[in-house]
C-alpha cells in the first residue's frame, strides 16, 4: 500500500463540504437555532477552516463540493483563498471519498477531512503526512460520535469505503477492522468533537 517511503513528495488536502443551504446542512443544530442560523454557522466554520488550511506549508488544498460547485460561497472561497474547486461524485459518501482519492494519484500523500470539525488544524494535517512518510498506510482522526473527521492515505484503498453504513457510531471501528484484515499499518490522531448540536456549538465558542 505505502508507495513512498522517503521524506519528500507532494501532499494534497481534500476538504469535503456541502453547499451551505438552510435545511440541507447542520439540520440537528438548525432544529435548535434555526436552519438559516445553522447554515450561516456552517459556512463561517468552513471558511475559517479553509483560511487556516491554505497556510499549511507544502500542501495543496482542494475544496470538494456537494452537490456541485455552483454555490456562490464556494466561488468566494476559490476567489478569496485561491482554492481549487472539485465536485464530489458518487452514489454515497464512500464512493465520493474514493473518487477523490483516485482523482489525486499524482500526489504522494492524500489527506481528506470533513468541514465541520474546527479543531482540525495544520499541525494535524502535517502530522498525518509525516506518519504516512514513516511507513503508515492510513491515518485516522477519530470523532467523538464514532466516526472519523480525517483520513490520510498514500493511495486509493477501495475496501475502506465500499459497502459501509455511514453516519453510525461504528464507522471508525469497522474501517479499522477492514484495514487490519488487509495488513495495513494505521495510526490514530487525537479524537475531536464535531458540531452537531447546540451544546457542541456552545463548546466551540467557549474560549480555550
Amino acid at each position: 500500500m505505502n508507495k513512498n517511503n522517503k521524506n519528500s513528495g507532494k501532499a494534497v488536502l481534500m476538504v469535503f463540504a456541502k453547499a451551505p443551504i438552510p435545511g440541507k446542512v447542520k439540520t440537528r443544530l438548525g432544529r435548535k437555532l434555526g436552519m438559516r442560523n445553522a447554515a450561516r454557522i456552517y459556512q463561517d466554520i468552513l471558511y475559517n477552516f479553509l483560511q487556516a488550511m491554505v497556510l499549511t506549508d507544502n500542501v495543496t488544498v482542494q475544496l470538494w463540493c456537494y452537490p456541485d460547485s455552483h454555490h456562490p460561497f464556494f466561488h468566494k472561497c476559490a476567489r478569496d483563498l485561491g482554492i481549487v474547486l472539485k465536485r464530489q461524485t458518487g452514489d454515497d459518501l464512500g464512493a465520493r471519498m474514493l473518487h477523490a482519492f483516485k482523482a489525486n494519484l499524482s500526489f504522494d500523500f492524500c489527506v481528506l477531512t470533513g468541514s465541520d470539525i474546527p479543531g482540525i488544524n495544520s499541525v494535524m494535517v502535517r502530522q498525518s503526512v509525516t506518519l504516512l512518510k514513516n511507513r503508515r498506510d492510513v491515518v485516522f482522526l477519530p470523532t467523538e460520535d464514532g466516526g472519523y473527521g480525517l483520513i490520510a492515505l498514500t493511495g486509493p484503498c477501495p475496501a475502506l469505503f465500499r459497502n459501509m453504513k455511514w453516519s453510525t457510531e461504528k464507522v471508525l471501528q469497522q474501517t479499522i477492522s477492514r484495514a487490519r484484515r488487509r495488513g495495513l499499518v494505521y495510526s490514530l490522531l487525537t479524537s475531536l468533537p464535531d458540531i452537531d448540536n447546540k451544546s457542541d456549538y456552545i463548546n466551540y465558542l467557549r474560549p480555550c
